[in-house]
């Protein structure tokens, strides 16, 4: 592989961790600007810590009931679409969606990515 395909390779898995990160943080602007590059690849995937709320109801017969919260956090490999869905955020979903469907390339691995 030559230098300058490398660094293009490097340059767009940059790009896709980053689409990742901002799909996990919620920027809207981030995201826009990232999908504008049609070499940024929507299917990466990229490790992450998610968190995720974990809750325990705890019966006693003698005593009141308790509910017992905490938050778990572990690492995983994630896509943009999950990293989206999993924080809320319905808008930048509905735009990694309509990136998918504007590549066929892009959509068949976008759908295998949501039905796998």
């Amino acid at each position: 592989m030559s230098p300058d395909v490398a660094k293009e390779c490097d340059e767009n898995d940059a790009s896709s961790r980053m689409l990742i990160n901002g799909a996990l943080r919620g920027d809207e602007l981030l995201v826009d600007e990232i999908l504008q590059n049609e070499a940024v690849d929507v299917n990466y995937m990229g490790i992450v810590n998610l968190k995720v709320k974990h809750t325990d109801c705890i019966q006693r017969e003698e005593a009141p009931d308790e509910l017992k919260t905490e938050y778990i956090e572990f690492k995983t490999d994630v896509t943009p679409l999950f990293s989206a869905a999993h924080s809320g955020h319905v808008e930048i979903v509905k735009k990694l969606l309509v990136s998918c469907m504007c590549c066929p390339m892009k959509m068949s691995l976008c759908h295998e990515s949501i039905f796998a």
